[in-house]
């Protein structure tokens, strides 16, 4: 699913969001930085796309990659080129655009939960192994 320039993206990024995770808004009201069932912190960096962030569309799909625990929210869109939609936002960012996922049960690396809409119950999978 991921090209190899994604990857060098990733890799890249690896460190802000080891870095990034250990780190606390304190200038931020009380009560709004819960991360719910995610082990990272509010500020963690996070790999989405623009239909999420420009478009407001529902974050349907959730996936902690297998090889470094990074987060990726995606909508229902379509797209050829992940680079060409890709974005990188604070996980607070979007659990302040949709509350519901904080309803994702713990995500280990190597899984994904998703959804059919927004308002529909989470279902938490193991990824299939890239054989």
């Amino acid at each position: 699913m991921l090209k190899p320039k994604l990857y060098l993206i990733i890799a890249f990024f690896k460190g802000l969001i080891l870095t990034a995770g250990a780190q606390v808004n304190k200038n931020a009201p009380a009560g709004s930085t819960n991360t719910g069932n995610f082990s990272q912190s509010f500020n963690t960096a996070v790999f989405t796309t623009k239909f999420v962030i420009n478009d407001k569309h529902d974050i349907v799909l959730v996936r902690c990659e297998p090889e470094d625990g990074a987060l990726m929210f995606y909508s229902a869109d379509k797209f050829d080129n992940y680079e060409a939609v890709a974005k990188i936002v604070g996980l607070g960012q979007l659990l302040k655009l949709d509350t519901t996922l904080l309803q994702i049960p713990v995500l280990k690396p190597g899984f994904y939960a998703h959804r059919s809409k927004k308002g529909k119950p989470w279902v938490v999978e193991r990824l299939k192994s890239k054989d």
